[in-house]
């Protein structure tokens, strides 16, 4: 099961939204903490989204799997103590790009309607900023990004950390669900 999620940076001057996809561990614990540790800054943040849609990003290293190189990841068997095949093909660019938002309701729009994404996560000001959602609502909370806090939760394998919430927006539309 994935915990699916959206990673976008906020655009200083023109408010713009660039975002992306990633499929595998969007919670607090997971992603969120991920981005606090191995992307703190907004040249990083940047980069991070430019390579395109991830399916995860390595909790030991930061290290992105981006769709558009699916056919190199390779992954250490520590059982068979040999590297696992290869993942597939490469997804096509335009497939998995960045893709722009006019800004932020546009960018957390995303969450409305059946494409069950559940957190987003926004590079905004010099930060990280956090959103969730239970994608069957249109109610979206910010809540705060406290990386001691999630680390502590990781530390105890607990994946969803009771979070301060900062702000609740509602969305302007339900996205009808299939």
């Amino acid at each position: 099961m994935s915990t699916r999620a959206m990673i976008g940076y906020k655009n200083p001057t023109t408010g713009k939204i660039t975002g992306v996809y990633s499929h595998f561990d969007g919670y607090e614990t997971g992603l969120g903490l991920n981005l606090m540790k191995f992307y703190p800054g907004t040249q990083g943040a940047i980069h991070l989204i430019d390579g395109g849609s991830i399916s995860q990003i390595t909790w030991e290293t930061g290290q992105p799997y981006y769709y558009a190189q699916r056919g190199s990841w390779r992954t250490w068997n520590e059982v068979d103590k040999c590297y696992d095949a290869e993942a597939g093909e490469d997804e096509a660019w335009k497939d998995v790009k960045p893709q722009a938002y006019k800004g932020l309701i546009d960018f957390i729009d995303t969450m409305n309607g059946d494409n069950m994404i559940e957190f987003m996560y926004l590079y905004d000001e010099g930060k990280w900023r956090g959103f969730k959602s239970d994608y069957k609502s249109n109610v979206v909370q910010e809540f705060e990004m406290d990386q001691e806090k999630f680390q502590k939760a990781r530390d105890q394998e607990k994946t969803y950390p009771k979070v301060k919430i900062i702000e609740t927006y509602t969305l302007p539309k339900i996205k009808e669900v299939a």
